[in-house]
């Protein structure tokens, strides 16, 4: 549509800074060599490449994926508000790390994130005047359970060990393929 943009966009990409490593191995959150990692703050935002974005996965960048795995991992709580918990579940199941997906889907659960849409708002225990906008437990479930990019689909990616059995119906992949139906059972 835009394709007079594409020389200016591609300028644009070539100008950014490759993703560091920590020496423990961890993706870093700042491109700029000399800046420590905030561990104990919430925003996980050197892992866009994994979720929203497309550039890192485990299959075509393992390196990196084990690198925002890590980073994903050692994000310690702090006043957590519901989208910290559903960016780290979804890059979770993004990276099929399904430690991470359990861990934030249970603390959504159990710390009084969940509305009755299964949609989470922004801070505990509130009505839903202010929702964050990850689509909260129903885009971490279809994100675990369905993991697509053009040319591939990967059923159960991320399933956390303590969801035995279950179904979904109608799932739309990001590929745009439709998942009709999908039933499991571990046992």
């Amino acid at each position: 549509i835009e394709a007079d943009n594409v020389p200016k966009w591609k300028a644009m990409l070539a100008k950014l800074p490759p993703y560091l490593l920590n020496p423990d191995g961890t993706l870093k959150e700042w491109a700029w060599p000399d800046l420590e990692d905030r561990y104990n703050h919430r925003h996980i935002s050197q892992c866009y490449g994994a979720w929203p974005g497309d550039e890192i996965d485990p299959d075509r960048t393992p390196k990196l994926a084990k690198a925002a795995v890590l980073a994903d991992r050692k994000r310690v709580p702090e006043r957590l508000a519901a989208h910290s918990h559903c960016q780290r579940g979804l890059v979770g199941a993004r990276l099929k790390d399904n430690f991470i997906v359990d861990t934030q889907l249970r603390q959504l659960i159990e710390q009084g994130f969940v509305g009755t849409t299964l949609i989470c708002p922004h801070d505990p225990y509130t009505n839903m005047r202010i929702a964050d906008a990850q689509g909260g437990i129903p885009a971490i479930m279809m994100e675990m359970l369905a993991y697509s990019r053009p040319g591939v689909i990967e059923v159960l990616p991320a399933l956390p060990p303590s969801l035995i059995q279950g179904s979904i119906n109608g799932m739309l992949l990001r590929t745009f393929a439709r998942l009709d139906r999908l039933a499991w059972n571990m046992d």
